[in-house]
């Protein structure tokens, strides 16, 4: 079974900004963990580069807020 991307995961929300939308391309490998009852979602993802803080949380906060979510973590991993 072929995985989903970012933007398939979160199809209604359109990034904000190019940084944003670099996050949605590149990342892979992406898996979701939720509670819908309680709206709080974590979603585990690999991405090729190492990822400034500000940016990860920017794009939590955006897509927190966009779906109205009580949490949202977005936690990347890197390869070696």
């Amino acid at each position: 079974m072929e995985k989903k991307t970012l933007a398939e995961i979160f199809s209604k929300y359109k990034p904000l900004n190019h940084g944003e939308a670099e996050i949605f391309e590149k990342a892979y490998d992406i898996s979701v963990r939720g509670d819908k009852k309680n709206l709080m979602y974590e979603v585990h993802f690999s991405y090729p580069t190492l990822l400034k803080k500000s940016r990860i949380y920017s794009l939590e906060s955006n897509i927190r807020e966009f779906y109205e979510l009580s949490l949202m973590k977005l936690m990347p991993s890197y390869s070696a």
